[in-house]
């Protein structure tokens, strides 16, 4: 995937692709995070800044706030979020890498 990271855009990166036939698709550079625990860590965020004084918090208690989050998120979010990874990146590539309306 071709999003202008340097770690995608790297000489390797481009010759793995031609020696393995591979073909490399350009994104936009500000193309969505496909990547479903990215979504989970953004909900869990914004659980831990409703329930916690996010910048009172020492590094137990940043400890503790990630954990009472993971806990509280329900288990139907979380297959839902699994489950819609298919139609997010066909949605994608619809749209040519473009921001979603998810």
């Amino acid at each position: 995937m071709q999003d202008n990271s340097s770690v995608h855009n790297s000489g390797l990166v481009q010759d793995l692709a031609r020696q393995w036939g591979l073909p490399l698709i350009s994104w936009a550079a500000w193309s969505p995070d496909l990547n479903p625990i990215e979504n989970l860590w953004s909900i869990m965020e914004g659980w831990m800044e409703d329930n916690y004084n996010i910048e009172a918090l020492n590094e137990d208690g940043q400890n503790e706030a990630i954990v009472a989050a993971k806990d509280a998120m329900p288990a139907d979010l979380l297959k839902s979020l699994s489950l819609s990874a298919r139609d997010r990146l066909q949605l994608c590539i619809e749209k040519e890498g473009w921001p979603l309306d998810y």
